[in-house]
């Protein structure tokens, strides 16, 4: 008497997820030599929205594409305006574009509290390389309020090295902030070194798309 089957081989599982028209998972199809969608699934876009350090509040954003191509190319997008203008909420848009079409991590971090964390390795609360690199390498970074940190020759330091290794290891970088470069370059200069500050302003210029996004303050809206 011939046994029931009580298995499905890997193809027939494919073609099960294929019949019904549900995308098979990414390591079958990875198994099998088909091709794999770089597309996020919806959970997986919430899986890396939530490690990326978006907020919440921002992480239901609609993603953005429009920009994506400067992304891709290794450059950046600089977005100013008023408080209130919606900057961040552009933002963090761009950063689930990018993640939704499988383009790479993400970390989204406000430059104060980046520099804090780089501040709190000299206790021994951790390596100051290391808080560098987690920056420095990750295939998309967000700097939000980018001029809000207090300006000294140290934060101006720390900002260059991270935003020199990404200008020259072509990784992009979104900035956003309430001034526009010159307004920028001299806050940065206070207490600080011009010459540094007009070095990270030149790479903005240089590689970073502009978007102003005006002088209205929503929120009071």
């Amino acid at each position: 008497m011939k046994q029931p089957k009580t298995y499905v081989s890997l193809e027939e599982l494919y073609e099960l997820y294929d019949s019904d028209g549900t995308e098979p998972p990414k390591w079958l199809s990875r198994m099998l030599g088909k091709p794999v969608s770089t597309e996020l699934s919806s959970d997986e876009l919430d899986r890396a929205v939530s490690r990326s350090g978006i907020p919440s509040l921002f992480s239901v954003a609609e993603p953005a594409y429009d920009a994506l191509d400067t992304l891709r190319d290794g450059g950046g997008i600089y977005i100013c305006g008023v408080q209130g203008a919606g900057k961040t909420w552009m933002a963090c848009r761009i950063a689930k574009g990018w993640l939704s079409r499988g383009l790479g991590d993400a970390r989204f971090v406000s430059s104060v509290k980046l520099l804090s964390e780089i501040g709190s390795t000299y206790g021994g609360g951790g390596s100051e390389e290391i808080v560098l690199a987690k920056y420095s390498l990750c295939d998309l970074l967000v700097v939000d309020d980018l001029g809000k940190e207090v300006p000294s020759q140290w934060s101006l330091s720390k900002l260059f090295d991270i935003f020199d290794s990404r200008y020259a290891n072509k990784r992009p970088t979104i900035v956003t902030t309430q001034f526009d470069t010159s307004s920028l370059a001299k806050r940065m200069s206070k207490g600080g070194d011009p010459e540094t500050a007009m070095a990270i302003v030149s790479r903005f210029r240089e590689k970073y798309r502009g978007m102003n996004l005006g002088d209205v303050d929503r929120r009071a809206v």
